[in-house]
C-alpha cells in the first residue's frame, strides 16, 4: 500500500524554491504550491493581501503538510505500487487532481470521470505497473504537447515538462 511520504519527496524533486516566472499559467508558487491554489481554498491560510508574501515565506514542513492535507487523497493509500502513487500525486500537483486522475483512467483503461473511486483502484492495481507507468508518461507528455501548441507562451516550458512527465529531473 502507498504511503504519502515518499511520493510527497518524489514530487518535491521537480518543485524547487520560489519562483514567480511571468508567463507561468501557476503564478507564484514556492516547493510547487501556489498562490492560485491558496486563494482557491476555503480555510484562512493567510489574510486577504498577504498571498505572495506566504507564497515567499512558504517553508518546506509547512508545504508538506499541504501536501498531506490538500493533496493526498485516502485512495492513493489503496494503490498497490509506490511508484505509481508517487507518479499520480506528482501529476495531481502539477495538473490538479482530476486532471491527473482522468490520465490515470485512460492509462489503467476504465471510464474517465476525474473520481479517484474504488473502480479506478482496481484497475491500477491489475494493470502491471511498468506498463502502467508508461502509459501515464505517454499521456501525460502529449498533454503538455497540447498546451504547448494551444499557447506558445508556454512552449519554453516543454522540455521540463517533458522531463517530468518521464520521471527525470
Amino acid at each position: 500500500m502507498a504511503n504519502p511520504d515518499p511520493a510527497i519527496n518524489y514530487m518535491l524533486k521537480f518543485e524547487g524554491g520560489y519562483s514567480n516566472d511571468p508567463d507561468d499559467k501557476g503564478g507564484p508558487t514556492n516547493f510547487g504550491i501556489s498562490r492560485r491554489f491558496l486563494l482557491m481554498l476555503d480555510d484562512d491560510i493567510c489574510s486577504p493581501g498577504t498571498e505572495d508574501e506566504y507564497i515567499r515565506n512558504l517553508t518546506l514542513p509547512r508545504a508538506i503538510e499541504l501536501y498531506h492535507i490538500y493533496f493526498w487523497r485516502p485512495a492513493y493509500d489503496e494503490i498497490n505500487s509506490q511508484d505509481v502513487a508517487n507518479y499520480i500525486l506528482d501529476m495531481a500537483v502539477n495538473h490538479g487532481p482530476a486532471k491527473s486522475h482522468k490520465i490515470a483512467q485512460n492509462a489503467a483503461g476504465v471510464a474517465v470521470d476525474g473520481v479517484m473511486g474504488p473502480q479506478t483502484i482496481r484497475a491500477i492495481n491489475c494493470k502491471e505497473r511498468h506498463a502502467l507507468l508508461t502509459e501515464m508518461q505517454l499521456l501525460r507528455a502529449n498533454y503538455y504537447r497540447i498546451i504547448a501548441k494551444n499557447n506558445p507562451s508556454q512552449a519554453k516550458f516543454l522540455g521540463d515538462w517533458l522531463r517530468r512527465a518521464a520521471g527525470m529531473i
